[in-house]
């Protein structure tokens, strides 16, 4: 692992696991922490922390190939959310570091390693 690869932050749990550690905002702040797009504008609020935060955290595009991907994975993978998948392809494309605490998403990811 290299700490310069992108990190992609999956999920508000990881959001909150760092806000109740005092290192959110120093977290995003550095240059490599990213979330996808959709899951940004889907997920996160202000109820998932302070908002301006939220309007320093960095997002990825996900594109039009990876929505097409994304159909294609969901019908095959049963066991994963839209949103496991939409991270999975988004850490897997970028060749980052997904930060999850979600098992099923973490050994799917180390399966399918890329």
């Amino acid at each position: 692992m290299n700490i310069t690869e992108k990190i992609i932050i999956t999920d508000t749990n990881i959001i909150t696991d760092l806000s109740n550690a005092g290192i959110l905002e120093k977290f995003i702040e550095l240059d490599n922490v990213f979330v996808s797009d959709l899951v940004m504008n889907d997920e996160f609020n202000s109820n998932t922390c302070n908002e301006h935060i939220l309007k320093k955290m960095k997002t990825i595009e996900f594109t039009a190939i990876q929505m097409i991907e994304l159909e294609k994975l969901q019908k095959t993978t049963n066991k994963l959310s839209q949103y496991d998948l939409i991270n999975y392809i988004t850490a897997r494309d970028c060749r980052g570091i997904l930060a999850t605490g979600d098992k099923r998403l973490k050994d799917y990811s180390k399966k399918m390693v890329f």
